[in-house]
């Protein structure tokens, strides 16, 4: 299917990643996936960038609110919506 919107999945869990990218390609978007936030941000700097990401917030290294916060200070990225994935919902508050 050509030009289908990209969605980057940022998902430490490989099971989790790979289930949201199954679904999502099921209703006809194109998944990037990223098991960590040092390489989605390795990602976000080609010149293609996702229609939105998603991003766990516990992730080992460099985590989902590290991530977002350098999304939100990028001028080239700052406009890219963001859902939060957590199994922690009190995290994902804290970022609203």
């Amino acid at each position: 299917m050509p030009n289908r919107p990209q969605v980057l999945i940022v998902e430490d869990d490989p099971h989790v990643r790979t289930a949201l990218a199954d679904l999502l390609d099921a209703e006809g978007y194109e998944c990037d996936l990223a098991a960590n936030g040092a390489d989605a941000i390795n990602m976000l700097e080609g010149p293609h960038h996702p229609c939105v990401v998603l991003v766990d917030l516990l992730m080992p290294g460099v985590v989902g609110q590290e991530l977002i916060e350098y999304l939100r200070g990028d001028a080239r990225l700052s406009a890219i919506p963001v859902a939060i994935l957590s199994a922690s919902p009190q995290l994902a508050q804290e970022l609203e």
